[in-house]
């Protein structure tokens, strides 16, 4: 009998190597080279089973229209990208703009690349200094002089709500070169040279769309630290724009970054449409904050509508 048990111990003791060794190896084949004849097949098998693109000259034509009417003042440019297929179109999608909160995101990355690195405990301590605090907040209940957070609490309150205090005390744990860094592995353009390494470039909707298309598949940081963000942009307060726009089911990890002095708001994001999540990025200038949220809801309205009818959802029509 304890032969038998031995040998069962034993067995599985096997079985899980073989399981871990396993799943390294199969890991490993996402990125060993293959024989040619079987890159071949793999690709023709990908393309035989991904998506067709969306048509979507109509949807681009139908939003232009929208935006050249009477009662749209500001200035305003769009890129869309679906994910699953790599079908985009964009209006005006390269044209430039200050970031302002959008830089955001690239902080939280930033950071949480320097805690996979061991560099950064997410439960040290940073201590407010007074010069740090915003007092232009729309939450001046979050943050005092003197208050200590961690820095787990700190990335929450950076892209939950848009928190500058936060942004300034996390700024403290890397230098501007990594921040740099940062803007190069996510695709966004870095400070051109001649310019301080702490200088903030500008930035098109289509470029901006590659940060988000890196986290959705993991690309600069881990898929933990990916889906940490992720969750925390879809649980931001701000919930005017693209958000306004969805159905109360539809889940949207976005973040928004506006000046109102310069008539700057933007509203990014990733849309999990079920069977085709897609990435939406608007940015506008020379508007106001009640027309950018009517327009950006409206745009993100019909995004959502034209996508719904090519992946066959149940109508679920949003009010305009």
């Amino acid at each position: 009998m304890k032969r038998i048990i031995l040998f069962i111990i034993i067995g599985a003791f096997f079985l899980a190597i073989g399981y871990v060794i396993g799943a390294r190896h199969k890991e490993a084949e996402n990125i060993a080279p293959v024989g040619c004849s079987n890159a071949w097949s793999n690709l023709e098998e990908y393309l035989a089973r991904r998506p067709a693109p969306a048509p979507v000259g109509g949807i681009k034509s139908r939003l232009i229209n929208h935006l050249t009417n009477d009662y749209v003042k500001g200035q305003y440019s769009l890129y869309f990208e679906d994910l699953d297929s790599g079908a985009w179109f964009g209006i005006n999608e390269t044209n430039l703009y200050d970031q302002w909160s959008l830089l955001k995101v690239k902080v939280a990355a930033t950071v949480l690349k320097k805690v996979e690195r061991r560099e950064v405990n997410l439960d040290f301590r940073i201590k407010l200094r007074p010069v740090e605090l915003d007092t232009a907040t729309l939450f001046p209940e979050l943050n005092h002089a003197g208050d200590e957070l961690t820095v787990r609490e700190l990335l929450e309150q950076l892209i939950r709500y848009s928190d500058n205090t936060a942004s300034f005390a996390l700024s403290r744990l890397f230098k501007a070169d990594e921040f740099q860094d940062t803007l190069l592995a996510v695709g966004t353009l870095p400070a051109p040279s001649g310019k301080p390494r702490n200088f903030l470039p500008s930035i098109s909707p289509k470029e901006y769309a590659n940060a988000l298309r890196d986290l959705y598949f993991a690309k600069y940081l881990s898929k933990p630290s990916s889906e940490l963000i992720l969750a925390l942009m879809a649980d931001t307060v701000y919930d005017s724009q693209i958000r306004m726009g969805l159905p109360p089911g539809i889940k949207v990890a976005h973040k928004v970054g506006f000046n109102a002095g310069s008539g700057e708001f933007h509203d990014c994001g990733i849309v999990y449409l079920p069977s085709a999540p897609y990435i939406l990025c608007i940015m506008s200038r020379d508007s106001t904050r009640e027309e950018s949220d009517r327009v950006i809801s409206e745009l993100s309205r019909r995004i959502y509508e034209f996508m719904s009818v090519e992946v066959k959802l149940p109508a679920t029509r949003v009010s305009p």
